[in-house]
């Protein structure tokens, strides 16, 4: 908190617990044939949670529409 004349600012700092939610899901789905790519998928996700699927497809190496196939059956595996 600082003051200011005429007032103070505070500044709230959020707290990620995503990425270790997101560990322990696909920790748990990994005996239920998570690809390379799904796997690939998750790491830029969890690095990045607001990562476009453009820039997602460059990291992996696949296509966009791959990207968006594969979000989707990780979707549907639940992770």
């Amino acid at each position: 908190m600082e003051e200011y004349a005429g007032g103070i600012q505070i500044t709230f700092f959020k707290s990620y617990k995503v990425g270790e939610k997101v560990g322990e899901k696909v920790g748990e789905k990994v005996g239920e044939n998570l690809s390379e790519n799904h796997l690939k998928i998750v790491q830029c996700m969890i690095e990045n949670s607001h990562i476009s699927i453009k820039k997602m497809a460059i990291k992996v190496g696949i296509a966009e529409k791959n990207i968006e196939q594969n979000i989707k059956a990780l979707k549907k595996m639940g992770v």
